[in-house]
């Protein structure tokens, strides 16, 4: 990962590159933007998505399993819902065992610890209605749409591959009645 990213530097210096790897490396860290939402938030006296830095176990996700958490289990530095971990995740041991093995090898500290930030894990509330409905995230900063994300079910039978992509057209809200 190292090597590739001094040479991504040395590309860049030479021709643009779009999207800058130094702005996906930062907006790869969910928590971050989670921290984010919640300040400016609870500032304006609003409601806010919870949301709890955990170190997961097997035992979090059998409790998933099993019903006895109502939560989904993310992990940032993640992109189109891979490990996200919720009651309808197929294989969800297998699949979350390969994601911790794969994240040890990969920051694993040999004579050199990684210049990337290790992954944070975290656990959200689950809502059931997010599987059928979808969502959007929008962020808006000071008045102008900063970013948007839409999330929406491909297909009820297989709720592992959701249909996430970056929107592009909104209805203007004075359209709405």
């Amino acid at each position: 990962m190292e090597t590739l990213w001094d040479g991504i530097g040395i590309l860049s210096q030479k021709l643009t590159i779009w999207p800058d790897p130094r702005h996906l490396l930062a907006e790869g860290s969910k928590l971050f933007y989670m921290k984010i939402i919640t300040e400016a938030s609870a500032s304006l006296g609003y409601s806010y998505p919870r949301c709890l830095r955990i170190n997961p176990t097997n035992k979090d996700i059998q409790g998933i399993t099993d019903g006895r958490l109502a939560a989904v289990i993310k992990r940032g530095y993640s992109h189109q819902g891979q490990h996200v971990y919720t009651p309808h995740t197929s294989e969800i041991c297998h699949k979350f065992g390969s994601a911790l093995r794969d994240e040890r090898l990969a920051y694993r500290n040999d004579s050199q610890p990684t210049r990337f930030p290790k992954p944070v894990w975290f656990m959200q509330p689950y809502i059931p209605a997010l599987l059928y409905l979808g969502e959007i995230k929008t962020f808006i900063i000071n008045g102008t749409l900063f970013n948007s994300v839409v999330t929406t079910p491909k297909n009820l039978s297989d709720v592992d591959l959701p249909d996430i992509q970056h929107a592009l057209l909104f209805t203007p809200l004075s359209k709405l009645r």
